[in-house]
């Protein structure tokens, strides 16, 4: 918790003071005044009649704490608490009033306040304690003060005492029971060490914060305790076994509602394991955790034997695999009948039979496939393939003489491990497809990360295994079943990976299977990133049990087709007439879940589309052209998390849908026209401690939410995202309600602590002001770190880099009376923060962290990705790294790159044209201080590295180039600017440095003076200071010509050349400045001060507009502003 922010009160809480005295012996006369009619009062602070009287002197006390005069209010302070008859309860209220302000310094006065106290309790040992203040620090004061500040209070009102341990339990219990904020009481639980001595069990505290995934609270009550870590991985041992009955049993002996827990099994088993290297425990003590691992690893031994033994056919290898699974198995009865169930499903009968017999399995306990062919073989019968997958995985066909046919055929199974295997996989598909009609009917998706059991670590050669499975039409039989099976490993080519993601899990042709579809591709995110975008737009999702049905109904041929998940319906009704209502339309029932209910929903009128919004977080669309049944048409499963969709809209201006929920997160999606479906275009926060989003606004364009304790209004723009109201009503647990009406008045009613409470607000005055954008629609989430301006073909452009990620390109019409800005496009490829933008012809290249490049082309207003370069995670053996389209002359072995870790960032780039045609010369500084030059042809879309330069070991953050002679300049963290002579490429790059700032320079720019022959250049950096200094070409030396110290109260971030003698700067102070160089007076001075109003400045651009005749600024950091100049008046203005 920052408490340096604000050194104000808030308006509600301003408590005035008129006293002006400053004689110390005064105040104390004062204070004994003010108390005399206190002592011997009620203990309710609230009520007593000299409490006002209090405040008046905690108005003074704080005076004294804001100018250092520490012995004046603490001599104050010292005769308040001794002349109080209760002088714990004269505390209590001095901390309550002092953490119920939003005031931060009065915050730092808390820890002051109770070290004098315990210097005046040790004089005075007889002071008394009640419990309502007992009470009232646990439920008040702790829950709103810091980590410091908790341990102390504590000791001070001697919490830990064994005669206040009943209260503290009784309390906790309370609040446990009341599902109250978890967080809180397990921190305060394991401070009061409540949970050593089992005064309450550690079982009751982390029960419900494993429930919520709140791994590191549960962490930090662990701490290194070896006992509560063993006890932590016992209890989730236990709710990951198949015996409910044990898990019923736990949660009824330490929760007192075991019905509002949903069990996610995966979530468990992957934070299991995390735990389990953490803490460093042998899996096999938690024989639940090491049965799902084995279980796992069955399968994967499964996927290694049948699908690798195409290959190759080794009876030692059978050996070998035979004694694994021996090993593996041992004595475990559940795991004996897995056994045999993946021996059915690999079509492998007479193994099945054979396992059956090694281990002496009665009839009863295997599936009837096997029990028929062991029947048939202790008859003489040699039936070999008689088996199809059991039917509790799928239905299948019986034919003649007792003959199933097999779901799938080995050599129908591809299994994929190599690049250049993944066209081959992708056009089976598409043949697939063609079997079957215009598409797939179902695809099957499954995903296993797996530890293996015997060595206790993740395995180094299968890391995912992903299986598909279909509907498919196979010799003239109906099969479903698996028939692809793809082993991820980590060298697998990022942008092979990034490909068969999209064309897999985005296209219109498969429909997923919706079992633990988050789960699996969060899984496979956390080991290739590169598949992230596709995984989280994919396509629509079914039930497994719909995939089913569909079968059996295709089997059956004829049989008529029953909708058997009818739940809701759509009615009508004319109210006025008295007519009675009439269904329109049965909707398909929710998918499976164990709070299945509706939040909300919308309804499309132009597209008839109803789209719900479910407890599960689901985005479920429902097409009502069919008459009477309506089946879910496309499905987003759970976008927002297992804690519910809470709200959808559609923005009438950019006909954009949006969503929210209790992730917190803001979802925006259009719609495709023909299709009708919905394509997920960005997500975005409003911050990042606020994860319950409630509902959107319309008029004005709003959202509501809440946090652990309050419920905010927010403006919904991306730029500023404002909180317009803020409410502490103890969470959104709770009824309550919020409108607002025409004249902009805001009402939030609530119930809290069985009282109705009504908070009022007139937002018209803050709606009313002008906002920091010239009508600029809503750019990022999070602050911009780069915009670069361009025109073409008579049309202004911005391009901006953010925080997020994202790429965003607008288009300007620049009018003083209606300024325009529209948005043509937005990118998303990037992995980490975009940190730079350069413009050249058509083309535009960006670069950001992880040290990535991409080269954009831009064609009608089409954004086109043309190139992708990045230093490899793993094997960066080349300056240019393993990633993307890059190649190395033969020529330049020497100019390889060192491996910099995983750190590397690149932190600027300028790009010129070379004398071939459709090529560029890009130069791009990065944070392990190395300047990289690269050619980047359009033809073949490829990165060259042809050199790498260093000035300095400092990093480098700003390069730009003076075209004409190939020179390029660059900044670092140290203060140095350097130039460097790249006119020929083939010799020994020159260079010389100049230190100009104290600190790093953090933008500079450059100018012809003499045409070929000097340039004069402009730094800002850190320390506040600009530098003036020139550059001879021809006889390549610096030369000094003007600084200023402190030209900005904090660092600068921009600066521009309007014309070779005036410039302007920018910095995080919010002061754009207008500098003069008069040449004939030597001095630099400073012309124009313009105050903007958006925060944490990062960068700025300018470009001189033709038609306007004035100069075009733009500025960025939280947010965006656009400003004019007129050069002839010298006026500034947005």
């Amino acid at each position: 918790m920052n408490f340096e922010s604000d050194d104000t009160d808030n308006d509600d809480n301003i408590l005035l003071d008129n006293d002006t005295s400053t004689d110390e012996s005064e105040y104390g006369k004062n204070s004994k005044t003010m108390l005399i009619e206190h002592k011997n009062k009620p203990s309710n602070t609230q009520s007593d009649s000299s409490y006002n009287t209090y405040l008046e002197i905690y108005e003074q006390i704080y005076k004294f704490y804001c100018v250092d005069e520490h012995k004046k209010w603490q001599l104050l302070f010292n005769d308040i608490i001794k002349q109080s008859s209760t002088p714990y309860q004269v505390l209590y209220m001095f901390l309550d009033h002092t953490l119920s302000t939003t005031n931060n310094k009065k915050h730092k006065m808390v820890i002051p306040f109770i070290e004098l106290f315990k210097q005046i309790k040790l004089s005075n040992k007889n002071i008394e304690l009640d419990e309502t203040i007992k009470h009232n620090i646990l439920l008040k004061i702790c829950r709103r003060c810091i980590f410091s500040q908790l341990e102390s209070i504590i000791d001070i009102f001697d919490l830990r005492s064994i005669d206040n341990r009943l209260i503290v339990i009784d309390f906790i219990n309370k609040q446990i029971e009341q599902h109250q904020d978890l967080i809180f009481i397990s921190q305060l639980t394991k401070i009061l060490k409540l949970l050593e001595i089992n005064a309450i069990p550690f079982e009751k505290i982390i029960i419900p914060l494993i429930f919520k995934s709140q791994w590191e609270t549960i962490k930090f009550i662990g701490e290194d305790d070896k006992i509560l870590q063993r006890k932590l991985l016992q209890t989730i041992d236990v709710l990951i076994s198949t015996d409910k009955i044990k898990v019923r049993s736990l949660l009824t002996q330490y929760s007192s509602n075991i019905n509002s827990y949903y069990i996610d099994m995966h979530i468990l088993k992957r934070a299991a394991r995390k735990l389990l290297k953490q803490y460093n425990f042998d899996l096999h003590d938690f024989p639940n955790l090491a049965m799902h691992e084995k279980i796992t690893f069955l399968k994967t031994l499964f996927v290694r034997k049948y699908l690798e033994r195409k290959n190759t056919c080794d009876d030692e290898d059978d050996q070998s695999w035979n004694e694994q699974i021996k090993e593996l198995i041992h004595d475990n009865h559940d795991l004996k009948i897995k056994l045999i169930d993946l021996c059915i499903d690999y079509t492998d009968l007479d193994s099945a039979v054979e396992w059956t017999r090694f281990y002496n399995l009665e009839d009863f306990e295997i599936p009837e496939q096997v029990r028929i062919h062991r029947q048939n073989i202790l008859k003489g019968d040699t039936i070999t393939q008689t088996i199809s997958i059991k039917p509790s995985s799928c239905l299948t066909k019986q034919i003649k003489d007792n003959i199933y046919k097999p779901t799938v055929i080995l050599s129908d199974i591809v299994y994929i491990e190599l690049d250049s295997d993944v066209d081959p996989f992708l056009n089976r598909f598409e043949c697939a497809r063609c079997n079957v009609g215009s598409h797939l009917p179902f695809v099957g998706f499954d995903c296993e990360t797996f530890m293996d059991p015997t060595q206790r670590t993740l395995s180094s050669q299968i890391i995912s295994t992903i299986q598909l499975a279909s509907l498919l039409l196979s010799r003239n039989q109906y099969l479903y079943g698996i028939f692809d099976m793809l082993a991820l490993r980590l060298q697998f080519d990022i942008k092979s990976l990034a490909e068969l993601a999209q064309r897999l899990f985005c296209s219109r042709d498969f429909i997923l299977l919706t079992y633990n579809y988050a789960c699996d591709t969060s899984s496979l995110i956390e080991n290739y990133p590169s598949m992230n975008d596709a995984l989280m737009q994919g396509t629509a999702v079914i039930d497994l049990f719909r995939v089913q049905q569909y079968a059996s109904d295709k089997l059956r041929k004829n049989s008529s087709t029953t909708v058997q998940h009818i739940e809701f319906c759509l009615a009508s009704c004319n109210y006025g007439s008295g007519e009675s209502v009439h269904i329109e339309h049965y909707l398909e029932v929710l998918p499976d879940f164990e709070q299945r209910w509706p939040n909300t929903c919308l309804y499309l009128d132009q597209y008839n589309l109803l789209l719900i919004g479910d407890r599960q977080g689901n985005i479920l669309s429902y097409d009502l052209n069919n008459q009477l049944n309506c089946f879910i048409y496309q499905k987003l499963e759970r976008l927002h998390g297992v804690n519910g969709t809470s709200s959808i809209s559609i923005d009438e201006n950019t006909n954009l849908i949006r969503s929210c929920g209790r992730d917190g997160y803001i979802n925006i999606f259009s719609i495709n026209n023909e299709q009708r479906k919905l394509i997920h275009q960005s997500i975005f926060t409003i911050t990042s401690d606020i994860t319950w989003l409630d509902r959107f606004i319309k008029y004005p364009s709003l959202i509501t939410c809440f946090t652990t304790n309050n419920f905010s209004l927010y403006t919904l723009d991306d730029q500023t995202k404002r909180r317009l109201m803020h409410v502490e009503c103890g969470g959104g647990h709770r009824n309550y309600d919020f409108i607002i009406e025409k004249n902009l008045n805001a009402f939030f009613v609530y119930v809290r602590n069985k009282q109705v409470y009504l908070a009022k607000k007139n937002l018209m005055r803050i709606l009313n002001e002008s906002t920091c954008l010239s009508i600029i629609p809503p750019t990022h989430g999070t602050e911009i770190r780069c915009v670069k301006l361009f025109q073409k073909n008579n049309c202004l452009y911005m391009i901006t880099g953010s925080e997020d990620t994202q790429i965003k390109l607008f288009s300007f019409q620049i009018e003083k009376s209606n300024p325009k800005c529209e948005h043509i496009s937005t990118l998303q490829s990037h992995l980490s923060a975009v940190c730079d933008v350069i413009v050249i012809d058509n083309l535009f290249f960006s670069c950001g962290a992880r040290a990535q490049i991409f080269a954009w082309q831009m064609k009608n207003n089409i954004v086109i990705r043309s190139g992708h370069f990045m230093l490899h995670p793993l094997r960066r053996r080349h300056g240019g790294g393993g990633g993307g389209n890059i190649n190395n002359d033969e020529n330049n072995k020497d100019n390889y790159d060192d491996d910099h870790g995983l750190d590397v960032r690149f932190t600027s780039i300028a790009a010129i044209r070379m004398s071939e045609p459709g090529n560029y010369l890009l130069f791009v500084t990065a944070s392990d201080a190395i300047l990289r030059v690269f050619r980047y042809t359009i033809s073949s879309n490829r990165f060259t590295l042809l050199q790498t330069c260093t000035h300095s070991e400092y990093c480098q953050l700003r390069v730009k180039v003076y075209s004409n002679r190939y020179i390029a300049f660059v900044s670092s963290t140290d203060g140095l600017l350097c130039a460097y002579d790249f006119s020929s490429l083939d010799n020994t790059i020159r260079s010389i440095s100049i230190k100009l700032h104290q600190s790093g320079i953090n933008d500079f720019d450059l100018i012809e003076i003499n045409e070929n022959n000097l340039v004069r250049l402009a730094s800002v950096g850190d320390d506040g200071s600009i530098h003036v200094s020139t550059f001879d070409i021809n006889n390549w030396i610096w030369q000094r010509e003007y600084s200023k110290d402190n030209i900005h109260q904090s660092p600068a971030t921009g600066i521009r050349f309007l014309n070779s003698t005036m410039f302007i700067s920018i910095g995080i102070d919010q002061r754009l400045k207008l500098w003069t160089i008069k040449n004939a007076e030597q001095i630099l001075e400073l012309t124009k001060n313009y105050l903007v109003d958006i925060r944490d400045i990062l960068s700025m651009d300018m470009i001189f507009c033709d038609e306007k005749n004035e100069f075009v600024i733009v500025i960025v950091g939280a947010g965006v502003q656009t400003i004019q100049f007129d050069l002839t008046n010298y006026l500034f203005y947005s």
